[in-house]
């Protein structure tokens, strides 16, 4: 298990049924997150999704894409499982560097 980072990402999960569900990172890792989420209609363990992290490159989005799967499904949010070593080596290289500067902002 990798070491968890408690770092606010904003974050946007894209479920392959089309629900679009918003909310920022509780705890990330290079093997997932907690995304801090309130959804009336919440995903299944299992489900399959994108996640999209937003970041800060020179005060402008910056945005970090990956495939994803549902691990748990909480009142306050959802453990995740994501494929954040299968993204290009510089998108894991700034994944890295934010874990490590624990900050939103990338150089």
């Amino acid at each position: 298990m990798a070491i968890k980072h408690h770092i606010k990402i904003k974050c946007l999960l894209q479920l392959f049924t089309g629900q679009t569900i918003p909310g920022v990172t509780r705890n990330i890792g290079m093997d997932g997150v907690f995304l801090e989420c309130h959804n009336s209609d919440p995903p299944k363990n299992g489900d399959a999704a994108m996640l999209t992290l937003t970041l800060l490159k020179a005060n402008q989005p910056f945005t970090l894409k990956t495939s994803c799967r549902i691990i748990s499904v909480q009142p306050d949010g959802m453990e995740i499982a994501a494929q954040f070593v299968y993204m290009a080596k510089n998108e894991v290289d700034v994944l890295k560097a934010v874990l490590a500067k624990k900050s939103v902002e990338i150089d």
